[in-house]
């Protein structure tokens, strides 16, 4: 295993800035998920560490080890890329076998060795029966385990995924959430693996680094930037649920600050006050709240605000439904709204005993949350 260090990283193609000044560090047999949508940077940061993308600022460490210098031939790093890269003139098992066959690398094993090896990947990925087969008789699915097999089989100082399990059906994705940490674990190997995928990073992951645009939005455990987020873009990629991000403003009224939401006039957490007190009257906000924390309600509640079923999605013990804010559309999971709401049904809600964030609308970033900690 191996500390993996960058240390302002900067990547270009043409005047577009793909990776700009990224700095991150994963710790010696840790698992950091790069997490954010596509085109913000994933790929082109696991190809630097790799080596198949050269850099145009800052540099990357192995441990103490400048990689400038490093062949890719010689960064003892395995990588399964998305789009499968399978060699089509070799079968399943050739393919898996390859970085274990290379001909002038040291340490080459045994053809025991590498049958043992090869037997327990395809077990975990369950490819035993496509042994024999070529890579253009396996479906897209398939092909993806075949490749990340082919970058499992080995064992690395670091291990690099990218996206691996994307194409994978959805039973399939979620036993494999377990089994690659679990041969992540086993093994020690310090692994980077990418995806824009929420629940697969927060399921996932040591620690994750958020990126957007090439940029470092947050680095943390999952617990950390689901609590605490510092900014609307991850706040909305944090979690299972995406947040509620609704516009809003500061206003007074009877000497105390109110939420105007939606044309309503909303107390709100006396914590949540306090530190919005020195903030500048009729200044526009962000008020964000995560769809299992909104307080609902069928009939009025003293301090709520009205809404409207806009859609019912029936995904678990209690339905997420999707609610029609004035010209917006908010989420909620509530068991009050498991009885069979419908479309259209005026549905209550508060803010007063929910966990929420409140962001400058300008920035962006975090001000307070609702347990009176100012950002």
């Amino acid at each position: 295993m191996a500390e993996v260090r960058l240390d302002g990283v900067t990547k270009r193609y043409g005047k577009n800035e793909a990776v700009s000044e990224m700095s991150w560090t994963a710790n010696p047999g840790e698992l950091v998920v790069l997490f954010g949508p596509a085109g913000a940077g994933k790929t082109t940061t696991l190809k630097m560490i790799a080596g198949l993308e050269p850099l145009d600022g800052g540099d990357i460490y192995f441990d103490s080890q400048s990689l400038r210098e490093v062949d890719t031939a010689d960064r003892n790093v395995a990588m399964a890329f998305e789009n499968y890269a399978l060699y089509p003139h070799l079968t399943v098992y050739e393919n898996i076998a390859f970085p274990l066959m290379v001909p002038g690398k040291k340490n080459q094993f045994s053809k025991e060795e590498i049958s043992r090896r090869i037997s327990e990947i395809a077990a975990v990925l369950q490819i035993e029966m496509l042994l024999k087969r070529m890579p253009q008789e396996l479906s897209g699915g398939q092909r993806q385990r075949v490749a990340l097999g082919r970058c499992l089989v080995r064992e690395p100082a670091v291990t690099l995924l990218d996206e691996p399990i994307a194409h994978l059906d959805a039973k399939l994705r979620h036993r494999m959430y377990a089994e690659l940490k679990r041969i992540q674990r086993q093994r020690g190997t310090t692994t980077i693996y990418a995806t824009p995928a929420q629940t697969e990073a927060m399921a996932m992951a040591d620690r994750i680094v958020v990126i957007f645009n090439g940029k470092v939005q947050q680095i943390g455990t999952p617990r950390e930037l689901y609590e605490r987020p510092v900014s609307v873009n991850v706040a909305k990629f944090g979690g299972e649920q995406t947040m509620n991000i609704m516009p809003a403003k500061l206003i007074t009224e009877g000497g105390s600050l109110r939420f105007l939401l939606a044309g309503n006039h909303l107390p709100m957490q006396n914590n949540v006050e306090a530190d919005l007190k020195a903030s500048q009257v009729g200044q526009d906000i962000i008020i964000g709240v995560r769809p299992p924390d909104m307080t609902c309600s069928l009939a009025p509640i003293e301090g709520g605000f009205p809404a409207e079923v806009y859609a019912v999605e029936h995904s678990g013990r209690h339905p997420l439904v999707t609610l029609k804010l004035g010209e917006q559309l908010i989420e909620v999971i509530s068991g009050v709204l498991s009885s069979g709401v419908q479309v259209g049904t005026p549905i209550w809600l508060s803010l007063a005993n929910c966990r929420l964030y409140v962001f400058d609308a300008v920035t962006s970033q975090l001000v307070v949350t609702s347990n009176g900690q100012p950002a």
